[in-house]
């Protein structure tokens, strides 16, 4: 199969938290607001999947479509009544913001380059990383820093 194609496996690593993971688990999806989308928590999963051994790694943020949506704020509604507001604010529509996204890929783009993770090499991958290193090149100007205080 090498010979032939370039074969891509991916997986969704949220937290190394194990109590926050059983809670989302169920509907395990990208970087959850509020819950794992912390510098600390960035950092650790990065540093994780390096040590894992893994050649790279493509950073996501959860979006709420369709019948998703109503699950996730179930869920968060359940397990993290004071964060709903928040999501509901976060959430206008099925996406995050374009900044928050932003402050996202900028911590995981400061945290592969830690772990000296090289530069996205796959075709179907350039468009993002010229995405990461603009907000990276960027450094916060048009996107606020995180503020990980909930």
């Amino acid at each position: 199969m090498a010979k032939r194609t370039t074969l891509i496996v991916y997986f969704t690593i949220t937290t190394l938290d194990e109590t926050i993971r059983r809670k989302i688990k169920p509907i395990a999806a990208s970087t959850f607001p509020y819950l794992t989308d912390d510098f600390e928590n960035i950092n650790g999963v990065v540093k994780a999947v390096s040590d894992a051994g893994a050649k790279d790694l493509v950073p996501g943020v959860l979006d709420l479509r369709a019948s998703y949506r109503n699950r996730v704020l179930s869920f968060v509604k359940a397990d993290f009544p004071e964060l709903l507001p928040n999501y509901l604010a976060l959430y206008k529509s099925a996406y995050a913001p374009k900044d928050y996204v932003g402050k996202i890929y900028r911590a995981v783009e400061t945290a592969r380059r830690k772990c000296d993770f090289k530069k996205f090499e796959m075709p179907v991958l350039r468009e993002k990383q010229a995405k990461l290193e603009a907000w990276v090149k960027n450094d916060g100007r048009g996107c606020p820093p995180i503020n990980y205080q909930h």
